[in-house]
């Protein structure tokens, strides 16, 4: 952080020089030689790139730049800032835990970019928006994700309104009495406790500083260690050459204790045409376990199309949950599991408990 304080003039000279001129090569380079040198991420752009972007901003307003140089700027900053977090930024697991977004005609999206990389630097799962985005959208996505904390910036202060009306709306929402909203923008910088006036919980001067409100006001809900998938393979292949077998034995345990499937009263033969129902809603289960095969983030997305086909045949999170476990107690049973095997299966079950509790409750409903 000192070899940043001493270097941190000429390297924002240098950046600005870069973009200004519309050189793109250069102005990576740079941030990639910081980021070589072991200066973090989020310090570089609080002391590089944010005040790089102040000055280009306060050069427009004076006149001493156009329109199209201020545009190319931020195209290129844009455009560094998708490469640098490509070298050094994980992926985080799961649903989204912090959501993201620029107001409607909020345009200036950068500084919220900056957040939300950091974010997730630090392990926070970042539902991210960007600029111009209308307020039911905002309060339809945050609570189908059900988010823990709502991250808006802005500006100008005319924008202080329509943050006020979010606020507003997310109290009233499904998830008022536990999310949490962070404002941030020059304007809140400039007058004191307008944060307060428009209902959010926090306002923050920098992508560091919301880093760290985040991290005291909002419970971070840490993922289980992600399952390395090649580990599964094994256990996958022999669940789907068993899959009629599995689900058959699965459905006659279950269809008599998860009586709420939406079978019509009129059949037939309702016994047969529940288990019927029974065994489709555990083949959806089960064909989602697969998509473990491509990728985690594949299986969670299948997880949360599933539950909702699962809620129009009237099943519950509860039922879920004794679909899970019926669904590998009777897996651990098809065979005599080597023990690596046994613990993935144990894996696969707290895992998709996991999912059933993150994602199933925000596709509940009719």
């Amino acid at each position: 952080m000192g070899e940043l304080q001493q270097q941190r003039e000429p390297l924002v000279d240098s950046y600005l020089a870069a973009v200004l001129s519309g050189d793109r090569v250069t102005a990576l380079v740079l941030m990639r030689e910081a980021l070589a040198a072991g200066i973090p991420l989020p310090l570089l752009y609080q002391d590089v790139l944010q005040p790089a972007l102040y000055e280009i901003g306060r050069r427009w307003e004076r006149g001493q730049i156009d329109v199209a140089t201020e545009h190319l700027a931020t195209a290129i900053t844009r455009s560094v800032m998708d490469q640098c977090v490509s070298i050094v930024k994980p992926l985080p697991s799961g649903p989204p835990t912090i959501l993201a977004t620029c107001m409607s005609h909020e345009l200036h999206e950068l500084g919220l970019r900056m957040v939300a990389d950091s974010l997730e630097l630090d392990g926070w799962n970042v539902l991210y928006l960007g600029a111009n985005m209308p307020l039911d959208p905002i309060v339809a996505l945050a609570v189908q994700y059900r988010v823990a904390g709502v991250i808006v910036s802005i500006t100008l202060g005319k924008q202080a309104r329509p943050v006020y009306e979010l606020a507003q709306a997310l109290r009233q929402s499904p998830i008022g009495a536990t999310v949490k909203l962070l404002v941030g923008g020059q304007p809140f910088h400039r007058i004191s406790g307008l944060w307060r006036q428009v209902g959010a919980d926090g306002t923050a001067p920098d992508a560091i500083g919301a880093v760290e409100w985040v991290r005291s006001q909002v419970p971070l809900v840490r993922e289980p260690p992600l399952p390395v998938m090649a580990r599964w393979d094994a256990v996958l292949t022999t669940l789907d050459q068993n899959r009629a077998l599995l689900l058959g034995l699965v459905a006659d345990q279950l269809t008599y204790t998860i009586p709420l499937l939406a079978v019509p009263p009129t059949a037939t033969d309702f016994a047969r045409e529940h288990q019927r129902q029974m065994y489709d809603a555990l083949a959806s289960l089960h064909d989602t376990v697969q998509a473990a095969w491509v990728h985690e983030q594949v299986l969670v997305d299948e997880f949360v199309w599933a539950g909702r086909v699962l809620t129009r045949w009237g099943v519950t999170s509860e039922h879920v949950a004794q679909m899970i476990d019926c669904y590998v107690s009777t897996a651990q049973t098809l065979r005599p599991w080597e023990p690596e095997a046994q613990r993935v299966l144990e894996e696969l079950r707290d895992y998709l408990h996991h999912l059933a509790r993150t994602t199933f409750p925000a596709t509940e409903g009719p």
